[in-house]
């Protein structure tokens, strides 16, 4: 079972109270003031020549102003905008935002804050950010960010943190889809990997650069006198400016340190050179004028991201933080206030920085670890679990850092956001984290959370020596983390011992007992013991309860309609999956997250047994509308995709369903999970076999059966597996149903035998009369096998499996049902078995002289594109077998489709049969 799916609500009147510390773990916080504009000074520098650069760059996709640290880059975004009442989300990046999740969760926030209800959806489903495939979610931003119709400005300030590979490629990404309404504005003190040049040759890029943020010997004049209360000639205002160079944050230095001289002109050619000199010189010089108390608070609270009162007030012991935050402020001493009501502060970037410098060359060791740790207290209490671990690090406290650890890793599976975690993780000295498995186990749940399954092996085979150091908890965390993996493996007996050996998980963890029961669930479930199941899942949804896991919980209860569906107990599935999805649906405004696909997919699958193709189609119809997860998440390729092939061969209308399979191979092969795919073709052969399919099935049972392992059961499609939905022998039904095609129908009723006797073991209705109606098929015991599947239909109104088969098969239940008296059974089998489906390959249903010439004569290539799809491939296997591009197939069946005047491969193998234009093999 991937926990790959993101988060609904819990329809539930579940119980919501939980230790406060899961209950922060589990929430995506985030960080409103780094989505507030700057406040800039009322007394401010007027700009105009810049304002107005920046007026003209709306009309392109990207404006960029990249000059160094200090030349007041954001402080003229932010201007620009409060003075032309120009409306923008803001988004002010740190480090952190290199975690690809994290970053495109604040991106959508931000634009969100302008745009109330934008994207909702994702942001109240953070599961949507773990990403397999980033470009889906940009596709999504972008696609959204068009649709909104207003004009919408973006400002990233200071994208120079960015250093990560994937955040920059999306950011390509998302400039060069730019819909014509999106402008991004981007700050950055170095260039960044983006295409600028291709940008700049189309005209489609903006510059500001250092040499233009540069102040003019008129704006350095203002800044000193309007700005900074210091009063110069018109000759010292040159010369300083000339000496700084009309560096923003050189000016601001040099007038602090000015200020209450009597000897300016003498300070003013005191120093000269480079920005780095300048910067130490003044440096030194607004330290050395500042109060002690001051500068002593400075220095102290320089090792904190974000400035609040109560912080503040721990981390130097004293009691007037807000005070002193407000007075510095007011000194003009590179104090940013991150909101109007002046609550919380940030010091300017490179002040921040070189007051850390002065800092940790100053203070002694001792010293520096006293702070860090009243620091991680400060910002435990206040929520900020990350930020309190990074100061427990600094601190050397690492009990400590991995205690505030534990709650924030286990709520990363709902979170997305691995990556950042990681690094903390990674931070833990290595002979502290050898001797302390907690460390570690964190880690292996990392990669679990990152689908690094072998990396998760190998974590677990290192602490294996190590058992007997670990507390019994521990054992227990590790015996869960085993089975864990052993359950993704399909390693049914190892997944079963480690979870039963599970007596010792700490009570006060209860999302560790949720993982348990919800894996127990699993593995039940591949071992047939079904009512075990529901008991696991009722204890799945009781403890997830209590963590706020919505997924889980959702997740239970989808599993739950699962079994009963199973089970043959199909009004009470209908019921559960209609409550689920109408109130996904009503909840999230029509939009429901990605883990809401799941539950179409059994949807489709339930509605499609009761053939209600219109509700079958409602829900495939919705579910593509919703357009998130695909390729993201496995459960889209193959929980959605596959019951939406279903419903294009059984309604003979719509989409080609082998290109829908195709897609859901794309997708596993693109996700690193290839080990899915021979599910996928198990399923493709099933559909290929189905009497509708317009394809030569047998073609697809030779080439099935030809492939090593699938006949004696060692291939790997046989082995359990723990993919939510998946029958137990689902596999072996399509062994048998192609050894029936092939003619070898003794060995296909010995395994027929096999499924039955399974299916009626555990309960398994759908099972039992998909095997009664192969049976029936085959020729053996025809009249018994009938009576007996009809007898467990009927009284449930299960259709589906009767229309898998022929005509012949469906006039026989319609009579047999006839015979038990179910009388309205027999009518929807009737009605069903009359409906217009396509004419099976290699039957012509009217005459060659009727069917009109092709308007042009097929090429020889056509022909050859077109013999192979006769034969059952998919366009990428055409393509393998023509050694062309599968474009460049789907360009060729759209000039066959032209030239024989239909629409769909199954029409056109038809009317190219009936026209004598593909030749007929010969069979055995």
């Amino acid at each position: 079972m991937r926990r790959s799916l993101v988060a609904l609500p819990d329809v539930g009147d579940a119980d919501r109270s939980r230790p406060d510390s899961l209950g922060r773990a589990a929430e995506p916080r985030l960080l409103a003031t780094k989505l507030f504009v700057p406040v800039t000074r009322a007394a401010c520098v007027p700009r105009p020549r810049l304002q107005a650069q920046l007026e003209r760059g709306l009309s392109g996709p990207l404006t960029l102003l990249s000059a160094p640290a200090g030349s007041g880059k954001t402080t003229l975004v932010a201007t620009w905008l409060r003075a032309s009442k120009q409306s923008a989300a803001w988004l002010s990046l740190d480090d952190r935002d290199n975690d690809l999740g994290r970053f495109l969760r604040y991106f959508i926030a931000a634009i969100a804050r302008q745009h109330a209800g934008f994207a909702a959806d994702l942001l109240v489903d953070p599961k949507a950010f773990q990403l397999d495939d980033p470009f889906d979610l940009a596709t999504d931003l972008v696609n959204e960010i068009a649709v909104l119709g207003e004009e919408l400005v973006v400002v990233l300030d200071d994208v120079h943190v960015l250093d990560a590979t994937a955040v920059h490629d999306v950011l390509t990404f998302v400039v060069e889809a730019c819909p014509p309404n999106l402008h991004l504005v981007m700050t950055t003190r170095v260039d960044p990997a983006l295409p600028l040049s291709r940008l700049r040759a189309r005209g489609l890029l903006t510059e500001i650069r250092a040499p233009e943020l540069r102040f003019t010997k008129d704006e350095s004049a203002a800044f000193l006198s309007g700005v900074m209360g210091v009063q110069l000639t018109d000759a010292q205002v040159e010369r300083l400016e000339f000496r700084t160079e009309g560096w923003a944050v050189g000016l601001q230095m040099a007038a602090l340190s000015l200020q209450g001289r009597e000897d300016a002109g003498a300070f003013i050619e005191g120093f000269a050179g480079s920005h780095r000199y300048v910067l130490d010189y003044l440096m030194d010089e607004v330290l050395q004028r500042l109060p002690e108390e001051s500068r002593v608070f400075l220095m102290q609270t320089s090792i904190l991201r974000q400035l609040t009162g109560p912080i503040v007030d721990v981390v130097t012991e004293r009691s007037d933080g807000a005070v002193m935050l407000a007075s510095l402020e007011r000194s003009n001493v590179f104090t940013i206030p991150l909101d109007s009501s002046r609550t919380a502060y940030r010091y300017h970037h490179l002040f921040g920085t070189l007051l850390r410098h002065e800092l940790e060359a100053t203070a002694s060791g001792e010293t520096l670890r006293a702070l860090h740790g009243r620091a991680s207290r400060a910002l435990e209490v206040e929520g900020y679990d990350e930020d309190a671990v990074h100061h427990a690090l600094l601190a050397e406290d690492y009990e400590r850092a991995e205690r505030l650890l534990v709650p924030v890793v286990m709520g990363s599976t709902i979170r997305g956001e691995g990556q950042a975690l990681a690094r903390l993780v990674e931070r833990f000295p290595a002979h502290y984290a050898e001797s302390h498995p907690q460390v570690q186990l964190l880690a292996a749940w990392l990669d679990y959370y990152s689908f690094k399954f072998g990396d998760l092996c190998k974590s677990l085979e290192g602490l294996r020596p190590k058992l007997g150091g670990m507390t019994a908890a521990q054992e227990a965390e590790f015996d869960l983390l085993l089975g864990m993996a052993a359950c993704e493996a399909g390693e049914q007996a190892e997944a079963f011992a480690s979870l039963e050996r599970l007596d010792a998980l700490p009570q006060d963890r209860p999302y560790l007992q949720s993982f348990q029961s919800m894996h127990k669930a699993c593995v039940a479930m591949m071992d047939d013991r079904l009512d075990e199941a529901r008991v696991e899942l009722e204890h799945t949804r009781a403890f997830a309860r209590q963590t706020d896991d919505h997924y889980a919980v959702l997740w239970a209860q989808w599993q739950a309609a699962h079994v009963d569906l199973l089970l043959g107990q199909l009004d009470s599935s209908r019921r559960t999956h209609d409550v689920l999805l109408e109130t996904a649906m009503r909840q999230y405004c029509g939009r429901p997250p990605t883990s809401a696909l799941v539950g179409f997919a059994t949807g489709i699958y339930l509605t499609l047994h009761q053939h209600d193709l219109v509700r079958a189609r409602e829900l495939a119809s919705t579910a593509s509308a919703m357009g998130r997860g695909l390729g993201r998440h496995h459960g889209y390729a193959s929980c959605l995709l596959l019951p939406k092939a279903l419903l294009e061969v059984q309604t003979g209308e719509g989409e080609d369903w082998s290109g829908i399979v195709d897609q859901a191979i794309r997708h596993l092969d693109a996700m690193d999970q290839a080990s899915l795919v021979p599910r996928i073709e198990a399923q493709r052969v099933r559909l290929a076999l189905h009497h509708r399919s317009g394809v030569d099935g047998r073609a697809h049972a030779e080439r099935w059966l030809a492939i090593p392992g699938v006949r004696d059961g060692s291939h790997e499609v046989y082995k359990p597996n723990p993919l939510p939905g998946v029958q137990v022998d689902h596999p072996r039904f399509v062994l048998a149903r192609s050894l029936a095609a092939v003619g070898e129908t003794d060995e296909a009723l010995e395994v027929v035998a096999e499924c039955l006797a399974r299916a009626r073991a555990a309960g398994r209705v759908i099972c039992q009369v998909e095997a009664l109606l192969l049976e029936a098929d085959i020729g053996a015991n025809v009249a018994e096998a009938l009576s007996a599947a009809v007898a467990l239909a009927a009284p449930i109104g299960l259709l589906g499996p009767f229309l898998e088969f022929e005509r012949s098969v469906l006039s026989a239940a319609v009579t047999e049902a006839q015979v038990q008296g179910h009388r309205g059974f027999a009518k929807q089998l009737l009605a069903a078995r009359c409906e217009r489906a396509p004419a099976p390959v290699g039957v012509s249903p009217v005459s060659s002289e009727s069917i009109p010439a092709p308007s042009e004569s097929l090429s020889d290539r056509e022909l050859e594109v077109l013999g192979l799809v006769a034969e059952g491939l998919s366009n990428a296997e055409a393509s393998r077998k023509l050694f062309i591009a599968p474009s460049t197939v789907k360009k060729h069946l759209e000039h066959i489709y032209g030239k024989l005047g239909v629409n769909r491969r199954t029409q056109a193998v038809a009317r190219a049969r009936t026209l004598g234009l593909l030749r007929e093999e010969a069979r055995p």
